[in-house]
């Protein structure tokens, strides 16, 4: 898959407060009975018991800082995992609670260090995460109970959603589409980066294969992706710091 890889040249002090970001993309696995039967296009829900998150990529991040660490956390990795449904079930819910606990430090530490209240909460950034992720993260710590439903609330959708792909919407026209939201590969394309980018199914027949290193290396690939764009999307605003340059590079990466 050919993608954008990118390198950051920053002055060392370009902010004296800054606003905490974690960059994500999630992976949801979805019973073969239900693949093909959506009315959308991703048959991912949340909502239905059966339909397991896998795990995903995390990235915290400044405002004028991109990332320089990136946490995986996987359903394989958990002991209890074994690739039958209710099996499957209790590594979901370790998952969840390694997933939580990150956020919620991430939280609480922004909410610490930050003055002025806008910057106490989270911000989220990554593409359909409006849509998917953050609600998915919700609904699935809810139904096992990771923690109380109010501390799940304030970890996810009160925090701040930047999705990409809505955001994006607004810098360029594009024929036919409504106003709202982009695929993410559209708004690659726009934004100058090269993206080759296949549809997130395949994550499920990669995941029938037992291929679990090439969904990890497609997810990470996905987070450095969404870096890539916040910081251009940033530079079209006229906002980024002067102090940050963006370099672009084409790479084959599988």
């Amino acid at each position: 898959m050919n993608r954008a890889l990118h390198a950051f040249h920053l002055s060392e002090n370009p902010t004296k407060e800054e606003k905490g970001m974690i960059f994500l993309d999630l992976e949801m696995l979805v019973p073969a009975a239900d693949r093909w039967i959506s009315k959308i296009k991703f048959a991912g829900n949340p909502g239905k018991r059966d339909h397991i998150l896998l795990g995903g990529v995390f990235a915290r991040s400044g405002y004028w800082f991109p990332p320089k660490t990136y946490r995986h956390f996987w359903i394989w990795d958990q002991q209890a995992f074994r690739p039958e449904t209710e099996t499957m079930l209790v590594a979901e819910k370790l998952l969840l609670e390694q997933i939580y606990g990150y956020c919620r430090r991430e939280y609480e530490k922004q909410a610490e260090r930050a003055k002025k209240p806008f910057l106490r909460r989270l911000t989220y950034v990554g593409t359909g995460i409006a849509r998917f992720d953050l609600p998915s993260l919700l609904i699935r710590s809810h139904m096992h109970k990771i923690a109380n439903l109010p501390d799940l609330v304030e970890t996810y959708p009160i925090a701040i959603a930047s999705d990409l792909c809505t955001i994006g919407s607004g810098l360029f026209h594009l024929k036919g589409e409504p106003f709202g939201s982009v695929s993410t590969a559209d708004l690659a394309k726009n934004m100058g980066f090269n993206c080759d980018k296949e549809p997130g199914t395949i994550v499920w027949d990669l995941f029938d294969k037992a291929r679990y290193k090439e969904i990890e290396a497609r997810t990470r690939a996905e987070v450095e992706l969404n870096v890539c764009l916040y910081y251009r999307m940033q530079n079209e605003r006229g906002k980024t710091h002067k102090a940050v340059e963006i370099k672009t590079e084409s790479s084959e990466s599988s």
